[in-house]
C-alpha cells in the first residue's frame, strides 16, 4: 500500500513538473511551427499503454499563414448576400422569416456559361438566415425517384491528403473530383461573394452510384438503378478566415455538458462551420452553408508552444489510456463565446485532435457494427488542445468557463 501510494505521488509531482516546464517554455512564432511540421514530415510513434500497442502514423495540418490573429466574427446571414437580397425585393420575401423555397434560374445561368434551363435551384433558409441551403436537381432527391425501390449508396472517406484530385473519379463519372471542387468554388462565390469564399477541405467521401436493397435497414447492395447512373462526391469544408480553417465551436470539444450545467445555447444553432456539398454534376447538387464574417481583429498575432511540446501533451493522454487511435492533428480556429455572444464569437486557434476517446483507461472503444468509417465509430473524438499551454481538453468534465476564449499569454 505505501508503495502505491509512493507510485501516485512520483506521478503527480511528474505531472505538475510537466505542467510547469510548458507554463515557462518559450513560445514561437506560427513560421516556427510551420517550419517544426515540414522537418517532422509526420507523426510517427508507436505506444504501448495498459496492453495496447498504438500506431500514430499522420502529416500535422499547419495553416500556411504568416502570423495567426484572434478575430472576433459573427455569424453570415442570408441578408449578408446581394444575390438573396435581389430574390428578396423581386419576391417581397423577408428570408429571416423561416424557411422558405424559390427559384433561381439565374445561378444555373451564371454557373454554366450562360446555359438555359427550364429548372433553377431550390434555396431553402433555415436558423434565423445563418444556414442556407442550394439544391438543384439534388442526388438526394433521385434516392426516392421510386418508392418501391430502397436505394442506398456505399461511401468512403478520404483526407484531402490521401488523394490526387485531378485523378480520381466517382464510378461512371466523367466528373473528376478536381472539378467538383472547382464548381463548390463558384457556387460558394455566386451566394456569398468571391472575396469571402476562402476555404479548406475537412475530408472526401467519394460515392458509388446507388443500389438497390430489400430495406432501409439491409446491407447487402443489389443492383444499380438506370436514373441514378453515376457516383457523385461529399466534400465536407472548412471556412478560412485570414487563411486559418475555422474547424468547429467550442461545445463540439466536449461531452455530458448537460450532466454538468453547461449551457451552450448562446452558440445558436451551430453546426460544424463550413459546409458540405454533394456534388454529381453541374446539373445535380446540393450545398448547405453556415459561414461567419469578420468583424474586428482583437490581436494580431499570436505566439505558440513548439509543436514538440503539443505532441507530448497528447502522448500524456495516449499513456493514460484516454486516447486510442489517432487519425488527424490540425491547428484552426475553434468559435468562443465572449461577453457580446450570440451577436459576436472570438475565434481562437486551437489544436484539434481526432481520436477515439474513451471516458476510462479500462474501457475498449465503442465499435459501430454498421459501418467501417472510422467517424462514424461511436468513440469518435475532436479532442481541443490550447496551443499556448499545451492544455488537452477534459473531454467529460466540461464547464461554462471552457465555452469561453482562454486567457491569452503575451
Amino acid at each position: 500500500m505505501r508503495k502505491i501510494f509512493g507510485t501516485a505521488v512520483l506521478t503527480l509531482i511528474f505531472i505538475a513538473c510537466f505542467a510547469q516546464a510548458l507554463a515557462h517554455e518559450e513560445r514561437i512564432s506560427i513560421q516556427d511551427i510551420i517550419d517544426e511540421a515540414n522537418e517532422l514530415n509526420r507523426w510517427h510513434k508507436t505506444y504501448e499503454a495498459y496492453g495496447r500497442t498504438i500506431v500514430v502514423d499522420i502529416p500535422i495540418s499547419v495553416p500556411q499563414v504568416d502570423s495567426i490573429p484572434i478575430v472576433t466574427a459573427s455569424t453570415w446571414t442570408t441578408d449578408d448576400s446581394q444575390v438573396l437580397k435581389s430574390l428578396q425585393r423581386a419576391e417581397g420575401i423577408d428570408l429571416l422569416d423561416g424557411e422558405y423555397a424559390e427559384i433561381d434560374k439565374l445561378m444555373f445561368g451564371q454557373l454554366n456559361n450562360g446555359k438555359v434551363t427550364d429548372r433553377g435551384a431550390t434555396i431553402q433558409i433555415g436558423v434565423q438566415g445563418m444556414i442556407l441551403r442550394v439544391m438543384f436537381n439534388s442526388p438526394e432527391e433521385l434516392l426516392s425517384v421510386n418508392t418501391k425501390h430502397y436505394l442506398k449508396i456505399r461511401k468512403k472517406d478520404y483526407y484531402p491528403y490521401q488523394l490526387d484530385f485531378e485523378d480520381v473519379y466517382a464510378e461512371n463519372n466523367d466528373m473528376s473530383l478536381a472539378l467538383a471542387n472547382e464548381y463548390l468554388e463558384r457556387i460558394l462565390a455566386y451566394y456569398l461573394a468571391p472575396e469571402t469564399v476562402e476555404y479548406s477541405i475537412d475530408y472526401v467521401e467519394l460515392a458509388d452510384r446507388a443500389r438497390k436493397t430489400k430495406s432501409l435497414e439491409d446491407e447487402e447492395f443489389g443492383e444499380c438503378v438506370d436514373y441514378y447512373d453515376k457516383g457523385s462526391y461529399f466534400i465536407r469544408f472548412f471556412q478560412n478566415v485570414h487563411g486559418i480553417p475555422v474547424m468547429l465551436p467550442a461545445y463540439y470539444g466536449y461531452e455530458n455538458l448537460l450532466e454538468n450545467h453547461v449551457n451552450y445555447e448562446q452558440f445558436v444553432d451551430w453546426g460544424v462551420p463550413g459546409g458540405i456539398a454533394q456534388i454529381m454534376d453541374t446539373e445535380s447538387f446540393w450545398v448547405s452553408i453556415e459561414w461567419m464574417k469578420e468583424e474586428r481583429i482583437e490581436k494580431e498575432d499570436l505566439r505558440l508552444l513548439p509543436l514538440e511540446s503539443i505532441i507530448q501533451s497528447i502522448e500524456d493522454q495516449i499513456y493514460k489510456g484516454y486516447i486510442r487511435n489517432v487519425y488527424s492533428l490540425r491547428l484552426g480556429y475553434t468559435i468562443f463565446l465572449n461577453d457580446d455572444s450570440p451577436n459576436t464569437y472570438t475565434l481562437f486557434p486551437m489544436w484539434v485532435l481526432e481520436c477515439d476517446y474513451v471516458e476510462t483507461p479500462n474501457k475498449e472503444v465503442k465499435v459501430n457494427p454498421y459501418t467501417d468509417e472510422f467517424r462514424e465509430g461511436f468513440s469518435f473524438s475532436r479532442v481541443l488542445i490550447n496551443p499556448q499551454t499545451g492544455k488537452v481538453s477534459d473531454r467529460m468534465h466540461p464547464t461554462q468557463r471552457d465555452m469561453y476564449c482562454p486567457e491569452i499569454i503575451k
